[in-house]
């Protein structure tokens, strides 16, 4: 049986197919981007251990100097 368009059973059959793999593939990517808490949690594993490491270097010196101002205001 053909349709108006000359396309056979098996070939809308196929074209659907495609259609609903490429439209699973889309649900996909946005569940995948409207999931923040999933995407953090790889943000962060993915951030390497001397990121984090190095930022509390600079946060302890930073406080140590402003202990150190005050008590040289005093």
């Amino acid at each position: 049986m053909s349709t108006e368009q000359g396309q056979t059973r098996a070939e809308l059959e196929a074209e659907i197919e495609e259609l609903r793999h490429a439209v699973g593939e889309t649900v996909e990517e946005l569940t995948h981007r409207l999931d923040v808490k999933t995407r953090a949690k790889e943000k962060v594993r993915a951030t390497p251990p001397a990121v984090p490491i190095g930022a509390v270097v600079v946060l302890v010196a930073g406080i140590g100097l402003l202990v150190r101002r005050k008590r040289r205001a005093r």
